[in-house]
């Protein structure tokens, strides 16, 4: 079975390619719900992170305040790789415990950053949902509320356009110029040669972007 890895830069596009091949009975894991899920429901996660940053991470209820933990993290790149250190492993143990489950024909892995923390060994082939940096940044203003500056830091934050190019083996282009059956032709696309490969060594060894980076300038 083949176990996709969907990715892309923030704002790109990924939780909507992911409903797509929903969709079309594909299973899909998502990273960042089986770490939400970790940090509402694992009470030793929760007290590592309320002892580093204090009862100010906290709501009036005593959970975890999520947006102030994310804030926190943006703004502090140690306290972030803290927190990663702590829940990355947790997640990837929790990720291949739902693979194993998995009842479709292939599986799909959202992992938002697959190219800056893998490589990880249960991906079989890298699937990059990709958008210019100044789509980012309009959409994480309309979506979020972030100034031009606040937009540009999150990406900074990121890996360069070019750099998840090099990593993907396939990619959706999601532009705001791309309309939605745009999206789901080139899903769909993706979705009807998986289905037909024969075996996952022809999954990783198709690369058909590779050479084509100028196509797509930052």
């Amino acid at each position: 079975m083949v176990i996709v890895g969907l990715t892309g830069g923030i704002a790109s596009g990924k939780t909507t390619v992911a409903h797509l091949f929903s969709q079309w009975g594909v299973d899909v894991i998502d990273a960042d719900l089986v770490g939400r899920e970790i940090l509402e429901k694992n009470k030793i996660v929760s007290s590592e992170i309320k002892k580093k940053f204090g009862k100010e991470i906290c709501k009036t209820s005593g959970k975890l305040d999520t947006k102030k933990l994310r804030k926190i993290i943006f703004e502090n790149k140690n306290k972030k790789i803290w927190l990663e250190k702590l829940l990355h492993p947790i997640i990837l143990e929790k990720i291949k415990k739902k693979i194993k489950k998995i009842k479709s024909s292939y599986g799909i892995v959202v992992i938002p950053l697959l190219l800056e923390t893998g490589p990880f060994p249960f991906i079989d082939h890298v699937l990059l949902v990709d958008v210019s940096p100044a789509t980012q940044i309009k959409r994480l203003r309309a979506r979020d509320g972030l100034t031009v500056s606040e937009a540009r830091a999150a990406l900074a934050n990121q890996l360069s356009r070019r750099a998840r190019l090099l990593g993907a083996q396939d990619i959706i282009l999601n532009e705001d110029s791309t309309s939605f059956s745009e999206l789901a032709k080139q899903a769909k696309k993706l979705h009807k040669r998986i289905l037909a490969a024969d075996d996952i060594e022809k999954m990783k060894r198709y690369t058909p972007h590779a050479g084509k980076l100028h196509l797509f300038k930052e």
